[in-house]
């Protein structure tokens, strides 16, 4: 299996995922997943004009439940409080320390939860 394919089906796997905020996402899951949205909203947003607008607004809305629910994994198989989700409501620093938090190793047995 090639690289990209395996960072794709991470990212369909997130989207079969959306709703379930139980459970662990591991770190390189986690990345791969945000890796491959940051680059399909970078594609969207450079298509630009009222065609890029049109495609770049719903898929926010819609992408936040499976980002939400990644996070959600991802800071509970790092062991941390589901609080450090609303650090990003801090302007500007939030999404950087929210993204140290998330890149933390795993600290629990995944048996356990």
């Amino acid at each position: 299996m090639s690289f990209l394919s395996v960072i794709f089906n991470n990212y369909i796997v997130a989207w079969k995922r959306s709703f379930e905020f139980k459970g662990t996402t591991s770190r390189i899951d986690f990345w791969y997943f945000l890796g491959f949205d940051l680059l399909l909203l970078s594609v969207i947003a450079t298509i630009g004009g009222r065609f890029g607008a049109i495609l770049l607004f719903p898929y926010l809305v819609i992408s936040m439940f499976p980002r939400l629910a990644i996070g959600i994994r991802r800071l509970r198989d790092a062991g941390k409080s589901l609080l450090w989700m609303f650090i990003i409501l801090l302007p500007g620093i939030g999404t950087l320390i929210l993204w140290v938090q998330l890149a933390q190793p795993t600290k629990r047995n995944n048996d356990q939860i």
